[in-house]
């Protein structure tokens, strides 16, 4: 059980739908809510990346990525390894296009949020 050892608490952790407080829990919608636009938006201007296009090692995949000791955004080449959670656009310009969208929200996933991760995944360890 959780804090008050109510079931419906449990379920909500046992979703992923439980955080320990508020700010995270809004950090956390905020950083899905970018996932979800990014999502969207290489639906409608950009053309569906196959399942075969992942097979041909020919084609190139590009994802947003952020070099942190430049403190810049990177976008990645990928031919057949695909991550989980990751946005894949179809060209270079696509992949240029969205960053130019989301700048703003791009950075502070980047530069807020991810940095916060890391904390927390180092003290765990």
């Amino acid at each position: 059980m959780t804090d008050d050892k109510c079931v419906l608490d449990q379920e909500y952790y046992d979703s992923g739908n439980y955080y320990s407080n508020k700010l995270i829990a809004e950090n956390n919608a905020r950083a899905d809510k970018l996932q979800r636009c990014l999502r969207q938006w290489q639906a409608a201007h950009d053309r569906a990346i196959s399942a075969k296009d992942w097979k041909n090692d020919k084609i190139n995949k590009y994802c947003i990525a952020y070099n942190y000791s430049f403190n810049e955004f990177k976008i990645e080449i990928h031919q057949k390894v695909r991550q989980p959670n990751t946005i894949y656009f179809s060209t270079f310009q696509k992949t240029e296009e969205a960053i130019n969208t989301f700048k703003n929200e791009l950075l502070w996933y980047f530069k807020r949020i991810s940095a916060k991760i890391r904390r927390v995944a180092e003290w765990i360890k």
